[in-house]
């Protein structure tokens, strides 16, 4: 946002939203390289490299299936409805995807604690429990306030021509009831390599 928004203000258009991404990434790899020095070493392994693989090749096919689920929401709304409806779309998604943003987080850590407990069934089918009903307390408050207060939120907090989200808003908002099962149950079939499986569900 530090290097989008004065790019946009310098009017560089598209390229203020690639410069920001790019910035991100070199911030993000010298923070890592700080933290966590790396120094790429001189050991090949073709065995640890094939079950990388196996496994990776999902994880990457996940990745461009959220890809091509994000970008659907433009492509219909633009050519059934023009470039009003995508930028209302794109507004009411936007609000609704906070919870998912959560839940990505929150993978990230249950991946990792996850990974430590794999081959205990039993201690790890009672964290994903316990970390479902978790997840269900947070991120059920924000459909929550958006099904009982949106219709008046919206037009005070951003204005009353925004109103037309609403009714995509509920539908998008709708999807945060699934993501505490989804987060949990998806990071759990991960740890115990199930890559593939996860992918399907995903693209399913």
């Amino acid at each position: 946002y530090l290097v989008s928004l004065p790019s946009a203000f310098l009017h560089f258009g598209v390229w203020s939203f690639i410069f920001g991404a790019m910035a991100k990434e070199v911030v993000e790899t010298f923070v890592v390289y700080v933290i966590k020095p790396f120094y790429p070493g001189g050991i090949f392994s073709l065995i640890s490299i094939r079950k990388m693989l196996k496994f990776g090749i999902y994880i990457q096919g996940n990745a461009f299936v959220n890809i091509i689920y994000s970008s659907i929401i433009p492509v219909i709304g633009g050519r059934l409805t023009g470039i009003g409806a995508v930028g209302l779309l794109d507004f009411s998604y936007s609000l609704a995807s906070l919870p998912e943003l959560i839940a990505q987080n929150f993978g990230r850590v249950a991946f990792a604690g996850y990974s430590r407990i794999q081959k205990e069934k039993q201690i790890l089918f009672s964290s994903i429990t316990k970390s479902i009903s978790f997840l269900s307390i947070i991120l059920y408050i924000f459909p929550v306030i958006i099904f009982g207060l949106g219709f008046q939120l919206i037009p005070l907090i951003f204005s009353p021509k925004w109103g037309p989200a609403l009714p995509p808003l509920y539908w998008f908002s709708a999807g945060a009831f699934m993501l505490p099962i989804i987060a949990s149950l998806g990071q759990g079939v991960l740890v115990l390599g199930k890559s593939k499986e996860n992918f399907w569900f995903s693209l399913i």
